[in-house]
Formats: C-alpha cells, structure tokens, sequence
C-alpha cells in the first residue's frame, strides 16, 4: 500500500468465521479486495453470527466506507504521518551481541573482574532483553568492549579474553561478514548511534518490542538493552508520562506491526515514535509540566516497588490484572477476577496503578488541549493492550484520536521545513543535526531564491542521499514557496553538477500519492 504504485483496499472483512461443517477445520480468516492506484473502499464487521457447525451458517455485516488502512480498519490514513525532525535520533534497537560467549551470569561476570577491576562496569555490565523487561529478571550480564583494541582486552580483562578467545573467535572465524570476523572479541553489531544517544544519561526509557502490554519505564544508565528492547535516548519524565499515555499507546498500536503466536503489537520506532507528534512545548510548561514528570517518576517507581516486594509480580501480570479490573468497570466482563487474579490485584495494588494511568491520561490530553476526549476514554478498557471490550464512544474518540495526531504531524513537517522545530532533546539533537535539518535562515533564503534572487547557486542545499531526506527536502522547498512549482524549479535549488529533475519527479510522484502534496500539471504545492 506503500509502494511506488500503491495499492488501495476497495473491501475487506478482518475477522471472519470459516464457514464450516462440522468436520471442517475450525479457523478465522481475513478477506481483502485490492487494486492499483489511490481508493477509498468498503469494510465491513461482524454483528451476528450464528449457525457455524452447520450447513447455512447465519453472517451479519455492518457496512462502512472510508479509507481501509493496512490494519484494515477504516480512519485516519497514518501513513501520511511522516517522521519528524524534532524526535530524530532519540529512538534505537538495542544491542545485537551475535554470539552465545558474550553472555554470562553474575558469578562468571564477578570472576571475569566485574567489581574488582578498575573501571570494569563499563565493559561488563548488566544485560537486560524484553522478558526481563516485563517478567523475570534472568540476571544476565554481558561482555562489551567497545572501543577497546584486542590488546586491552587481553592485558585488562585476561579471563575474559580466554572466554572470547575459545568461544567466540571459532564462531566469528566463519562469519561472513568481515567487521564480525575482525573483532571477534566486540558485538557483531557496534549500535555506535544508540552509544551516542546514551553517553552521559543516569537512565533512558526502554520498551520490548514485541508484548501484549505496550510498557515504558526507566532503565539503569549502566545496563545493555537487547535488540527486543527499543530504546528512548532520554531520562525526561515529562517524555514517559506521554509515552505512557493512551494517546501514544493508541497511535502506537495503530501504526506498528504484529508479531507473534498471541499477535501481539510491536513497536517499530520508525512508525511508532519518529513520527508521533508530541504535545506543543507551551503547552507542557509550568504546573502542567510538573505535574505530568511527578506522575511520570510516581508511576515508575511505583511498579517497580510492588515488583520488588512480591516475587510473583511481573509488569505482565500487574497490566493483566488492570486490563480485567477496567473490563468488569466498564461492563465489558461478566466473570469475577479468580483467585489469582485477585492475589495480583492486592499485592500490586492496582486500584492505585489505574488511578495513576488515568491522571496522566487526563494530563496529557490537557497538554494537547484534547480534554473533550477525556471522557470517552478515561478509565476504559485498552489503555496499553489491544482489547475488543469497548464502547462506540471509546472507538469514536479513539479514532478521532489518530485523526488529530496525523493533522498535528502534517502541520509540523510544514513548520520544520520552515527551520522550526522543537527538538526534544535539544543538546543533543542539535549539535548532531543542525547542518542536516532545515534553518530558519535557509528556509528564507529559498523562498528569496525562487522569487528569482540571482544568488540562488551560491545558497543552493545539498541533495541528500537518502530517500526519506529527499522527501524532506522537496517538502523544505515546497513549503517556502508562494506558488506552486515544477519539478526543474525544485531542482534548482539544490547544488550540484547534474540535473536531478528525473528524480525530484518520482519524489514527487510518490508524495502525490500518498497525499503530501498536490499536482496542477507538471507544478506541485502543499496542501493547506
């Protein structure tokens, strides 16, 4: 649906009961309809089915007409939310060790010199991946020398070195790549931006990618993340107290994958964090600010305390627990918690961790200025879970929800191709990205270029190599122009000594299709 010729689904029903006798296998399908170009289509669900073991099945459908997406659901076309400068850089995979020998427990960590040698907490270090984000801590540690020549490693870490030596360089010999072959010794991956990204944080945010639950909370500065771990390079609460909210919970469900023998979402950071438009910094300043970092660090601590204090806890099943809790709330449940779920519900205090849930809900839907939502949504099955117990008000607000979020992301791509952009992490985004983001200056100097100033070669951008930045350099240009433009004016305002019209008409194209932009001939412009 993405591609150079997209794909529209002109009908479809998601969840549709095999029509069997009864010795026919007993499955779900999801049926599609697609064809070439750019058409709204026809989706419909399931209101009543009754018969399924027999011969005449009973299958009734409510019929909607809209714009399917891939999730097949009708609503706001998120592929039009495009990632934003002002959360670039900040979102990364974790580690990629590749190899069994870089992970030890705690004993073989203590005997390779953790503790004991200067400096050694650095190279090995705690090693956190997804189920021991939201289960059971396996109290893995791993090996990394980054930055350190095979020479270090053997006169500073010599136990470690002989680990290495027999159980990683035999494996790595037969790598075919040759940066693994090389240094046998480091991760396979070296992750040099996430690196970056951390150096200097207490703590950053981290998510498992794949999970039933979508949970965010504050990692020790000290530990490894695995690559099923995503990683937020920030320690703000203010950040976790949004990611964390229902509003990023629903875009983040919405526009990432699934995975998994439960299906269950997982978080893509190029769909799901890059581009989610955070609410306006004026917005989050003063008492609202504060009040949303309070909720942020209460609620961290908070599961954290809980965990700590009841062995059988697990952030899975404090969040089972909630889910259940608001489903009876709401009416949507009818059997009571069972016993079990009942021991959760005390030991974890879960009464208190739906309360907190709710207050940073009702505060950041403040900070959007979407407080109308509130009351459709507060309190409601689904806050970090796919869930089919909801209400029409709940799914209306919901989607009104996304529909909001891809406007506010279309009117910052247009503010940031103007050079106005509200980094998240400033110090550290800026010395990185200042030269590669548009100026405010820059974005001046264009609109003069294009009203015809004779200086337009000596002020001409560089072109960049990769194709999302050449979305957003075309879109830089498009933004400050007062008319629409062909696609030879476009490539006059980029430096370099071949013309590179033939490929700003395919970026063109290609945004033409998926809405960014209008055409009017062979002249293009942004719709307003």
């Amino acid at each position: 649906m993405a591609g150079n010729t997209p794909l529209s689904i002109v009908y479809a029903i998601p969840d549709h009961p095999w029509q069997k006798a009864a010795d026919k296998a007993a499955v779900r399908i999801a049926m599609t309809v697609a064809v070439s170009g750019m058409s709204e289509g026809v989706l419909g669900q399931i209101i009543k089915e009754d018969g399924l073991n027999t011969d005449t099945p009973t299958i009734e459908l409510d019929l909607r007409a809209g714009h399917i997406r891939p999730s097949l659901t009708i609503g706001a076309d998120l592929t039009k939310a495009l990632p934003l400068w002002e959360n670039h850089d900040l979102a990364h995979q974790g580690f990629k060790p590749y190899g069994l020998a870089f992970w030890v427990n705690e004993l073989t960590a203590r005997q390779f010199g953790l503790g004991q040698i200067e400096g050694s907490e650095k190279y090995i270090r705690p090693y956190l991946n997804g189920r021991d984000l939201n289960q059971t801590s396996r109290g893995r540690y791993v090996l990394d020398f980054h930055g350190l020549s095979v020479k270090e490693v053997l006169d500073r870490f010599p136990d470690a070195y002989q680990h290495l030596l027999s159980r990683s360089k035999p494996v790595r010999d037969q790598d075919k790549m040759k940066y693994r072959r090389e240094n046998w010794w480091r991760f396979g991956q070296p992750s040099t931006e996430m690196r970056d990204a951390l150096n200097g944080l207490s703590r950053f945010i981290g998510t498992t990618e794949t999970a039933a639950h979508r949970i965010f909370s504050f990692i020790p500065g000290h530990v490894a993340p695995d690559q099923k771990i995503r990683v937020i390079a920030s320690d703000s609460p203010l950040l976790l107290a949004v990611l964390s909210s229902r509003v990023h919970v629903h875009f983040a469900i919405s526009n990432g994958g699934w995975q998994g023998a439960g299906n269950d979402p997982v978080y893509q950071h190029t769909k799901t964090f890059d581009p989610f438009p955070f609410p306006n910094p004026g917005n989050m300043a003063g008492s609202l600010a504060e009040r949303l970092s309070t909720l942020a660090e209460h609620l961290d601590a908070f599961r954290k305390e809980r965990i700590a204090a009841h062995s059988y806890l697990t952030m899975t099943t404090l969040y089972n627990t909630l889910e259940r809790m608001r489903e009876l709330a709401a009416g949507c449940a009818v059997e009571p918690l069972t016993d079990a779920e009942r021991d959760v519900y005390d030991a974890g205090h879960i009464a208190i961790l739906g309360e907190l849930h709710d207050e940073i809900d009702r505060a950041v839907l403040d900070a959007y200025g979407w407080a109308d939502l509130g009351p459709a949504l507060i309190g409601m099955p689904g806050a970090t879970i796919p869930s089919p117990h909801k209400l029409p008000t709940q799914e209306a607000a919901e989607e009104e929800i996304l529909l909001r979020l891809v406007a506010l992301n279309q009117a910052r791509q247009a503010s940031e191709a103007r050079g106005e952009i509200e980094w998240l992490r400033p110090e550290y985004q800026v010395p990185r990205l200042r030269n590669k983001a548009p100026q405010p200056d820059q974005a001046k100097q264009i609109a003069a270029d294009l009203g015809g100033s004779a200086e337009s070669a000596a002020t001409a951008l560089a072109w960049p190599s990769d194709g999302l930045d050449q979305i957003r350099a075309v879109r830089s240009v498009l933004a400050t122009a007062t008319t629409p433009l062909a696609p030879e004016d476009i490539s006059r305002r980029f430096r370099g000594g071949r013309n590179r019209t033939a490929r700003i008409e395919t970026v063109l194209r290609h945004m033409v299709e998926t809405g960014m932009v209008r055409a009017n001939g062979r002249s293009h412009f942004l719709p307003r």
